[in-house]
């Protein structure tokens, strides 16, 4: 589901976004299109436990 999906990315976003000091460990513009297309047309937005 596209919420599931949102919260792996997330997590992986995150991860990147710290590790941003290295210029190799830069997000990628397909990176972010995916995420913001599932955090789009995610149904469910709380996570369900």
């Amino acid at each position: 589901m596209n919420c599931e999906v949102s919260l792996i990315l997330e997590h992986k976003y995150e991860q990147l976004q710290q590790m941003s000091d290295d210029p190799m460990n830069q997000v990628s513009q397909v990176f972010e299109k995916s995420l913001q297309y599932v955090k789009r047309f995610s149904r469910y937005k709380i996570p369900m436990l």
